[in-house]
């Protein structure tokens, strides 16, 4: 059980560094914003 809880951890810890990564990479686009919603309005999914 211990060795589950250790791994279930590691994974998480991976995951919450791979998301604090992206966010600090991601630049807002408001045009590409707009283009997805508009696209969502008609129906078709980006």
């Amino acid at each position: 059980m211990e060795e589950m809880f250790h791994k279930k951890s590691e994974a998480v810890r991976r995951l919450v560094e791979a998301a604090e990564e992206a966010h600090l990479k991601h630049e807002f686009d408001a045009d590409l914003q707009t283009l997805q919603l508009s696209m969502g309005f008609i129906g078709l999914n980006l």
